[in-house]
């Protein structure tokens, strides 16, 4: 299984509560599909440059979870078939981990 993060945008005409049922029903279908739901972040309400669906502002979510990259393609149908999604992107989580080197270590590092 591949870490996956995905920014979704709820519809809030169609969702209650900012998208938190939409987001319960996204992990749940996530868990179906043998994944693991790692983490949700609501990112705020924003207005649209340009309309969606007639829609001029959503909710944006930040979604992390691990999933098998078969299964991907079958997460992304359910998202497009969620009326209340209005729009969705899947990457693959590519952070590199941080470490923090000892002072000392570090000016062993540059000599």
């Amino acid at each position: 299984m591949k870490k996956y993060e995905s920014i979704v945008i709820v519809d809030d005409r169609r969702a209650e509560e900012g998208g938190k049922k939409v987001i319960a029903d996204i992990q749940a279908v996530i868990e179906e599909l043998g994944g693991k739901f790692e983490s949700e972040k609501s990112m705020g309400r924003k207005t649209f440059v340009k309309p969606i669906r007639k829609r001029t502002a959503g909710t944006y979510w930040n979604l992390e979870f691990e999933l098998d990259e078969d299964q991907v393609a079958v997460l992304k149908e359910r998202f497009r078939l969620n009326q209340a999604v209005l729009r969705q992107v899947v990457f693959v989580y590519d952070r590199p981990e941080v470490t923090v080197l000892p002072l000392k270590d570090k000016e062993a590092a540059q000599a």
